[in-house]
């Protein structure tokens, strides 16, 4: 956990300005704990999510609160046992979703509006069934999440604001992509925002390794329309937006 440490403290202080950058290391909240998300609101205070080996009980998911930039943890209410995934927006509000890999379990998302303090299940507008989700990214009070069905290279957008769960569903939109039936088929998506502009990327894997083109989309005056990524690599392509104008790819 101290590995983990480091690098959660890394990667805060990277991302925030010089002026707000401290030294040292993160205690760690507890030693069989495990980590499977992290997310910071400012240089003081985060989550992180995860569970703990050998609890002696049947759900060991943990969730663990810091204001001190990491130095000292408490524990909050954790989400129902399998979420891996969490963001928040703000001291507030969050989001955690279970990815749907049990058989017979289907993805769930989660949301706190007390900061972590309690957790209710979000209803979604749209079948889950077949779709693959990209985390959460909050933008201007809002939180989106995009979904894509790889089966028809079909692709939806779920908006709502951040302090409600009021999720409204898009028009859906093709991503062209190489549609796919294989029950095993991977798909890396990606998903950023600035202000008003969102950009959306999907890859698909096939089982014997070989991987489609990139496909991508772009919100534009109210609609998603597609759009061609500036490179080709052979890998899944990183998105980050800094204005509604200007995005990284990597």
């Amino acid at each position: 956990m101290r590995q983990w440490g480091n690098l959660i403290r890394s990667a805060v202080v990277a991302i925030l300005p010089l002026s707000v950058m401290r030294c040292g290391v993160l205690s760690d909240p507890h030693p069989a704990f495990q980590p499977t998300a992290v997310t910071f609101v400012s240089a003081d205070e985060g989550w992180i999510l995860g569970h703990r080996e050998s609890c002696g009980k049947a759900s060991c998911g943990e969730l663990f609160h810091t204001t001190d930039g990491g130095h000292s943890w408490r524990k909050s209410a954790p989400p129902p046992f399998g979420v891996t995934r969490l963001v928040f927006a703000d001291s507030r509000n969050g989001w955690a979703y279970y990815s749907g890999t049990s058989v017979g379990r289907e993805r769930e998302l989660y949301s706190t509006h007390d900061g972590g303090g309690s957790w209710d299940r979000v209803s979604v507008p749209v079948g889950v069934a077949s779709t693959e989700w990209t985390d959460p990214v909050i933008s201007d009070g809002t939180v989106q999440i995009a979904l894509f069905d790889p089966r028809i290279s079909e692709a939806r957008m779920l908006s709502s604001p951040v302090g409600v769960d009021t999720f409204t569903a898009s028009q859906p939109f093709r991503i062209d992509v190489a549609a796919s039936t294989h029950r095993s088929v991977y798909v890396e998506l990606g998903l950023t925002r600035a202000g008003s502009s969102s950009w959306f990327v999907v890859t698909v894997s096939s089982p014997d390794n070989s991987q489609s083109p990139a496909g991508g989309a772009r919100f534009v005056d109210g609609n998603w329309s597609p759009w061609t990524l500036p490179c080709v690599n052979p890998n899944p392509p990183r998105l980050a937006a800094v204005s509604p104008t200007d995005l990284f790819v990597s």
